[in-house]
């Protein structure tokens, strides 16, 4: 009998018992529910426009769970919830988030943006790299010999899985092409002599540089996607700094022990 009286949930229909046989349970103003959102919502998660049957066990379901919600408000069932408080800090944030990015940032905003941090958006020097990939067991220093006397590097190398030719490659992007020795030595060596050979996992090779494309800064037009992204993220970091702050001013919290 005394397992039965520390049931927490016969004590919570106990007590809503004799609340409404007290009369303390009242009605709350009718809850709407949208027969456009609630269609719009189905028709989504199947696919197709609901059929009228379906549409109306939707509607009469929709119904029941904002009642039961209404409910569990009224009986404060959701203030000590850490989910529910968890979302409730969420959706917060998120609303400031929205609101902040809710008009896009205009050219002054973003040439400010890109002003204010001109090396975040420098542009990287890029350089068109060809490479003769030496079969097992070649001569490089022959070969090389041959490609100073104007061989063509198409008959003196073999494949490479990679390729043989790059086209204005950042020193970044012709690493992950081929191999970090390999793009380290490219801008490293002097345009119009043929290097190497340089030694990967993957073999030897041989190296000209064909042309530099010099970095510096950008311009708004170069980096504008850039740009863009990294002012929207600052604008939701302070949104959501910015909402805590208000949040705090509004309902001062005192830490106990």
């Amino acid at each position: 009998m005394q397992a039965v009286l520390r049931e927490p949930l016969l004590w919570f229909f106990a007590v809503a018992g004799l609340l409404f046989a007290l009369g303390v349970h009242t009605r709350s103003a009718p809850a709407e529910v949208s027969v456009g959102q609630v269609e719009a919502a189905l028709a989504a998660r199947l696919g197709r426009m609901p059929t009228e049957a379906e549409r109306a066990a939707e509607l009469e379901e929709a119904s029941i769970r904002e009642a039961l919600v209404l409910e569990a408000r009224r009986l404060g069932l959701a203030d000590d919830d850490p989910i529910v408080r968890r979302r409730l800090v969420q959706k917060m944030e998120l609303l400031a988030e929205d609101l902040a990015t809710l008009d896009p940032p205009d050219e002054a905003a973003l040439a400010a943006q890109l002003a204010a941090h001109p090396e975040r958006y420098r542009r990287a020097e890029r350089r068109t790299v060809r490479q003769v990939f030496l079969p097992e067991g070649a001569d490089a220093q022959d070969v090389l010999r041959r490609l100073a006397a104007g061989a063509a590097p198409g008959r003196l190398g073999g494949p490479f899985v990679g390729g043989l030719d790059f086209t204005l490659h950042t020193e970044a992007e012709l690493a992950r092409r081929v191999s970090a020795p390999v793009a380290r030595a490219a801008f490293e060596a002097a345009p119009g002599v043929w290097v190497g050979p340089v030694g990967s996992v993957h073999g030897r090779h041989l190296l000209l540089v064909e042309a530099v494309a010099p970095g510096g800064p950008a311009s708004l037009d170069e980096v504008r996607a850039e740009v863009l992204r990294d002012l929207e993220v600052a604008r939701r970091d302070e949104a959501r700094a910015a909402v805590r702050r208000r949040a705090l001013r509004l309902h001062p919290v005192v830490v106990t022990e």
